[in-house]
């Protein structure tokens, strides 16, 4: 079955122009209005690797069955790593590498490259996450360098459900342990 392109909207979706600015609400509405097409689009192609897939809830406080995260008591620590400019500006990849931390990280798509080309890598963190959520083109190439031949297959990536299937594609051809979670609700 072929799958129908989203309409034209979507392919200007870094042009999004809110026609309200009176509350959060309508912030919200607009950008859902702009991004609904792409979103579907995505997920209708990661279909069939959803249903052969995994939860996100296997690698979750879930793990133990809890019905919620009230009565967590985590036995670990984690260490998130997003893109902002303090990331380089204070050598937090460098410190971070060089260190003798022993929970688990969890890096954005974005920040993926730089963490195991840095020293950050599975080896030295065996608990190591890379989350998207960003259901945009960019993505893909995140996930396409020839290190990730090297490291993909001890990495787990946390995957929206309306994640590029592209980007999909080049984390099953690294050997990456993909896990989905949905991001509506």
């Amino acid at each position: 079955m072929k799958i129908p392109t989203p309409n034209s909207s979507v392919r200007d979706i870094g042009k999004v122009v809110f026609k309200s600015k009176n509350t959060y609400f309508d912030l919200v509405q607009n950008g859902t209005r702009e991004m609904i097409d792409l979103w579907m689009y995505n997920y209708a192609r990661n279909i069939p690797d959803i249903l052969d897939g995994n939860s996100v809830r296997l690698q979750s406080v879930f793990k133990n069955n809890s019905k919620s995260m009230k009565n967590h008591k985590p036995n670990n620590s984690a260490i998130v790593i997003g893109a902002g400019p303090s990331v380089y500006e204070k050598n937090h990849l460098e410190t971070l590498a060089n260190s003798n931390y022993k929970g688990a990280i969890l890096c954005t798509e974005r920040m993926l490259l730089p963490c195991l080309k840095s020293g950050i890598t599975p080896e030295k963190f065996p608990q190591f996450f890379v989350l998207t959520i960003d259901p945009k083109a960019y993505t893909t190439k995140l996930y396409d360098d020839k290190i990730l031949k090297k490291h993909g297959k001890d990495i787990s990536a946390i995957m929206s459900t309306c994640t590029k299937h592209e980007t999909i594609e080049n984390c099953k051809k690294h050997g990456l342990n993909i896990f989905w979670f949905v991001i509506f609700h």
